[in-house]
């Protein structure tokens, strides 16, 4: 495939991606750190699980290791715990600043 055609198609893809990054940080925007912690499911789902679920193992596992076949991130999937459960001591602020580092790059490190 030539260069520009590359370039064009990955110009695309992050255009996408972040669109919807930012869906889903929107719809998250506003909430408290309480709402963005509390269970909503008998499965114990929460709203931040949910995005850290979409940076862990959406685009780490997808975009990463198995689009750009990166071996630090194959590596690192064998070292995340359950990407639903997010620890207390995570601020949710983590999440929205790591999500808009990545959207300069679908190959950059995961928060």
């Amino acid at each position: 495939m030539a260069p520009e055609i590359q370039e064009l198609e990955r110009t695309v893809l992050l255009s996408a991606l972040n669109d919807q990054r930012q869906h889903a940080l929107g719809i998250l925007a506003g909430l408290d750190e309480a709402a963005l912690r509390l269970p909503v499911l008998l499965s114990g789902w929460t709203c931040l699980g949910l995005v850290q679920h979409l940076a862990l193992d959406v685009e780490r596992f997808w975009f990463r290791a198995v689009v750009a076949g990166e071996p630090a991130a194959i590596n690192e999937l064998a070292q995340t715990a359950d990407a639903w459960q997010v620890a207390p001591e995570v601020p949710p602020r983590q999440f929205s600043a790591s999500t808009e580092s990545r959207s300069r790059s679908p190959t950059t490190s995961s928060p």
